[in-house]
């Protein structure tokens, strides 16, 4: 059989029908150059030993490897090869750094020694360590090759160079435009299809195979990374199993109405694992939400957080805008947390200058608590304000009870604070309603009922509408009660007063000891008491003034011993004033009880 030659196609080859690629069997190449292959029909790869055509796959070189051959160094010829030349054959290497795919032209001399070696394919990988020789076979023509000894060393090689994109190409001629497979090296590094010649899809598989839930899963995208459904032969895309989206979007361009995940599923995870789950985010205009909305065969419960404590559901506003948690409901009832039964509901908790309204839509009813429940209102951080509006500013509010023979304790937990009722205007307060009782305070402290007025010149009016019938006031008390604090006038109906006073006296110089306007009240009756150690005195005045004299009478007094201070009057600056001179500078108490008489 005749020795075997390489194929050297340097402009094209064209074949009409099926190529069959195989260097043991059935086509004669043992290694084909070639630069352009055009084949109609079909290309078949079955070889198993060749570098270029291998285990049924092409390989296609769009950039240069790292390591080709650019320089080879001085030939040592060897000896008993066949004398000629001979085209592209395979280098293997004899020591040093092992490449793949370089091939030469390789003359042999007369002499049977090599002589000249001409690179054809650089191949990749190699170094300058890297010495070549071929099999003796493939330069010695001998039935029994016998040839040795050629080597040549390599001196230099490239540094490689970057790939370009890749095509496989399908020309459908006039059945429409091409179609190809493209490797994307210029933008994407990525695999890509085009169905039309002039969109790609990407197709995207290392990207999405980093997570369990979409390993081995095939994704496809278009030139701007989206998935369009009608581009990949449908207009309604169905898929089974898992659809990942990692790192994007799922988007529509429809303007109307659109429907995600519109199926008879019984029970639909959205957001998984996701930390953070956003609904409407994006844009300025009013938007509306709505969550089962047309579930009317049964009642639709929303779960929102875990069985953890401090879950917060929020909505948002500005600081200064309105927040409406609204309904449906008008005539029938609308319950909030009835799940609560030893628990604590918060409203609001975190307003500090806001106010939080509670059914001010139309006449409702707002049940707070049920059996043995309590009502909160604000915290401990800052001041509160429980509103109730009513029909207008010439309205009623009503704070009812359905209590009617048990006992309604408002505001039962104050202790040292202080209950203020109406402080915003002149208002009428009404407490209690036929036969009531009304209780301030419990048993356990002291409690303090403060009826505010129109500043500090203001009146205040304890007043009933009982006409003929009898006001009890503190009917039940049988300590001491305190009418008036120090130096305050006690008025009895508009035409007298009472007051009491006490005075300090350690010295022997007059000392006023009580004084009252003149031009308040004409005419007062004193009973003064002295205490100076051990030694006690009292006595009785009468007085009267007429704008620029005091008149006083003095009787009834009583003294332990001595008498200890004498008493006058006098006006000074439009206050009549009561005087006591002490007979001794010790230190000495001056109790007055004054009853005055009006102008």
């Amino acid at each position: 059989m005749a020795t075997l030659r390489p194929l050297d196609i340097q402009y094209g080859l064209t074949l009409n029908g099926a190529l069959v690629l195989d260097r043991e069997r059935n086509l004669a190449v043992e290694n084909a150059s070639i630069k352009n292959l055009q084949v109609t029909g079909t290309l078949t790869a079955v070889n198993s030993t060749d570098t270029y055509i291998k285990d049924n796959n092409i390989l296609l070189n769009s950039g240069v490897e790292i390591g080709a051959i650019t320089t080879l160094g001085t030939i040592t010829g060897g000896s008993n090869y066949t004398t000629g030349s001979y085209k592209n054959v395979p280098l293997t290497v004899s020591s040093g750094t092992a490449g793949v795919g370089a091939t030469a032209d390789i003359t042999v001399n007369a002499s049977g020694a090599v002589s000249v070696v001409t690179i054809v394919n650089s191949g990749y990988g190699y170094a300058i360590d890297t010495v070549f020789t071929v099999a003796a076979a493939d330069i010695d023509s001998d039935s029994t090759p016998n040839g040795s000894g050629f080597t040549v060393p390599v001196t230099a090689v490239s540094a490689g160079s970057a790939a370009t994109d890749a095509f496989i190409t399908v020309a459908r001629g006039t059945t429409g435009s091409d179609v190809a497979i493209k490797w994307d090296e210029t933008t994407t590094d990525r695999w890509q299809l085009t169905n039309n010649g002039t969109n790609y899809f990407s197709i995207y598989v290392t990207d999405d195979a980093s997570t369990a839930a979409t390993a081995n899963k095939l994704v496809l995208r278009d030139a701007s990374g989206n998935i369009t459904v009608a581009t990949i032969g449908a207009t309604d895309g169905t898929f089974s199993g898992d659809v990942a989206v990692n790192g994007g979007d799922i988007t529509t361009t429809a303007t109307g109405a659109t429907t995600i995940f519109n199926a008879n599923t019984t029970n639909l995870s959205i957001g998984g694992a996701a930390t953070t789950l956003t609904l409407a985010n994006t844009g300025t205009g009013a938007r509306t939400i709505s969550i089962a909305t047309a579930a009317t065969a049964g009642a639709s419960t929303l779960t929102f957080g875990g069985a953890v404590t401090g879950n917060i559901l929020k909505i948002a506003s500005t600081a200064a805008g309105t927040v409406n948690v609204t309904t449906d409901v008008t005539t029938g009832i609308a319950n909030i947390f009835t799940s609560l039964t030893t628990g604590t509901l918060n409203l609001a908790t975190g307003i500090t200058t806001g106010i939080l309204n509670l059914a001010t839509g139309g006449a409702s009813t707002t049940n707070i608590g049920g059996a043995g429940g309590n009502l909160t209102v604000g915290t401990t951080a800052g001041n509160s304000t429980l509103t109730i509006n009513g029909n207008g500013t010439a309205g009623t509010a009503t704070i009812t009870t359905n209590v009617t023979t048990g006992i309604v304790n408002v505001f039962s937990g104050l202790t040292g604070a202080t209950l203020n009722l109406a402080t915003g205007g002149t208002n009428n307060i009404n407490i209690g309603g036929a036969s009531a009782g009304v209780t301030i305070g419990t048993t356990s402290g002291n409690s303090t009922l403060t009826i505010n007025a129109n500043g500090t010149a203001g009146t205040v009016t304890l007043a009933t509408n009982v006409t003929t019938g009898i006001a009890d006031i503190f009917k039940t008390v049988t300590g001491r009660v305190n009418i008036g604090g120090a130096a305050v006038n006690v008025y009895f109906g508009t035409q007298a007063a009472a007051q009491a006073s006490t005075t300090t006296v350690a010295t022997t110089t007059q000392t006023a000891t009580d004084t009252f306007a003149a031009a308040t009240f004409r005419s007062a009756e004193y009973l003064v008491q002295i205490v100076q150690g051990s030694a006690y005195q009292i006595s009785k005045i009468l007085l009267t003034h007429d704008g620029t004299t005091a008149y006083i009478t003095e009787y009834g007094t009583i003294t332990s011993g001595s008498v200890l201070g004498t008493l006058d009057a006098d006006i000074a600056t439009g206050n009549v004033r009561l005087l006591v001179t002490m007979g001794s500078a010790t230190s000495a108490t001056v109790k007055v009880l004054r009853n005055t008489i009006v102008v």
